[in-house]
């Protein structure tokens, strides 16, 4: 974080105004995280942008000078940054839905392939289904789990319809969140998370069930098992054995 500070004049009567601001992603707030996405939707403008993003009042916005503007606009450069990752959630709840903790603490693998499936068909269709989808198997109410015994399993299908009622911004949010922590998980599992082969760019929908079904190989009886596991420890075990497979 760096310290900045404003001054203007009201009524001849100098005011300051102090502000810690982020120098990097990992020191947004969610307010601020969804202001960028907000921006960049083109929902709201670079006055409405400066006002949230750095808690300017109405008053301080009216009386700052182009130049103090361009200062402003200056401290932002690490939104251009391509190698950002992040391990957590900016928007930890939406309403009484909740995200997964820090670095997918308390995520099972069955809840991060559905999910990361459903993220992976939207970014290759933009079809506005699977964001909903996405959401839908991302944020879970407080006693929900994908695993039976472990927590009430979640109806999709009111899940969805609870879903379609978050506006378009929150669920962009949402999305550009999971898409830096895929970033975060690329560096930390490089074997399991390569750098995308396809030199066209486009993107392709996930292979977890094909992918899945290779780590469970012949132990069918064992799958509810190995659905239960923490996504981490099975990013573990899959990255270790595709780096000795390699060999």
């Amino acid at each position: 974080m760096r310290l900045m500070t404003i001054k203007y004049r009201k009524w001849g009567i100098l005011h300051r105004i102090h502000r810690e601001i982020p120098a990097s992603w990992n020191e947004l707030n969610a307010a601020q995280f969804v202001a960028i996405v907000s921006l960049n939707q083109r929902r709201i403008d670079e006055y409405q942008f400066f006002h949230i993003f750095f808690g300017l009042n109405r008053t301080a916005m009216e009386r700052i000078d182009p130049f103090q503007l361009y200062s402003l606009s200056e401290t932002l450069g690490f939104l251009s940054d391509q190698q950002v990752w992040h391990t957590d959630f900016f928007l930890s709840q939406v309403g009484k839905l909740r995200a997964p903790g820090r670095m997918l603490s308390g995520m099972s693998f069955h809840q991060f392939i559905t999910a990361d499936t459903y993220y992976s068909w939207y970014a290759a269709t933009e079809n506005a289904i699977y964001i909903d989808k996405f959401v839908a198997a991302l944020y879970l109410r407080q006693g929900e789990s994908f695993i039976p015994g472990e927590g009430v399993v979640p109806d999709m299908e009111r899940r969805l319809q609870e879903v379609k009622r978050i506006d378009l911004t929150t669920k962009m949010a949402i999305l550009l969140n999971w898409s830096l922590i895929k970033m975060w998980l690329a560096r930390t599992f490089t074997s399991l998370f390569p750098p995308s082969a396809d030199t066209t760019g486009k993107p392709k929908p996930s292979e977890w069930l094909t992918l899945f079904d290779a780590f469970v190989g012949d132990h069918i009886a064992d799958i509810d098992a190995y659905k239960a596991l923490p996504c981490m420890d099975a990013f573990r075990i899959l990255n270790r054995r595709i780096r000795e497979a390699k060999r």
